[in-house]
C-alpha cells in the first residue's frame, strides 16, 4: 500500500434506510400500546428526538481521511493526524473505529460497504487490521 492514502467518503444510505425501517414499527407500537395517550405521544416524542440525533450524528462524520504510513488517520481538514484507538470492528460490510479526539470523547466513525467505492473500502479494512488491535467481535 502506498501512503498516505486518500479515502473520500459519503452518507451511508444503508443506515439511513434501515434507521427510517426500524423506527416505523417502533412508533407503530408506541402508539398501539396500552398506555394512556399522554405516555403514548411521549414515547413518540422521545424516539423522534432519538432518530434527529441519530440524524445529526451522522451529518458530523468526516468527509474524507487520509491514512498514514506511521499509523495515524488524518482528517482532510486537519494537519496533524489522530491516533486509532484500540478496539476497531472491521467486518466485511461494516467498520466502526474511534479516533483520538484531545478532547473527552473520541470520534467514532462508521464506514459502511456503500460509503465509499469498494477498493478505498478494501485498503481502511487492511489498514485497521494490520495497524490496531482489533475487538474481540471482529472478523480477522
Amino acid at each position: 500500500m502506498q501512503f498516505p492514502v486518500h479515502i473520500g467518503l459519503h452518507r451511508s444510505f444503508l443506515l439511513c434506510y434501515s434507521l427510517l425501517l426500524l423506527s416505523l414499527p417502533v412508533l407503530m407500537l408506541v402508539l398501539l400500546a396500552p398506555h394512556p395517550w399522554f405516555w403514548r405521544l411521549l414515547y413518540a416524542c422521545l424516539w423522534l428526538l432519538l432518530l434527529i440525533t441519530a440524524w445529526c450524528a451522522w451529518s458530523k462524520q468526516p468527509q474524507s481521511l487520509i491514512l498514514q504510513a506511521d499509523g495515524l488517520i488524518r482528517l482532510a481538514d486537519e494537519e496533524c493526524g489522530r491516533k486509532v484507538l484500540d478496539g476497531a470492528c472491521v467486518h466485511p460490510w461494516l467498520t466502526v473505529f474511534r479516533l483520538e479526539n484531545g478532547k473527552k470523547r473520541p470520534l467514532t466513525v462508521v464506514v459502511t460497504v456503500d460509503s465509499l467505492n469498494p477498493e478505498d473500502f478494501r485498503r481502511l479494512r487492511v489498514f485497521l487490521r494490520w495497524r490496531r488491535p482489533l475487538s474481540r467481535g471482529g472478523v480477522v
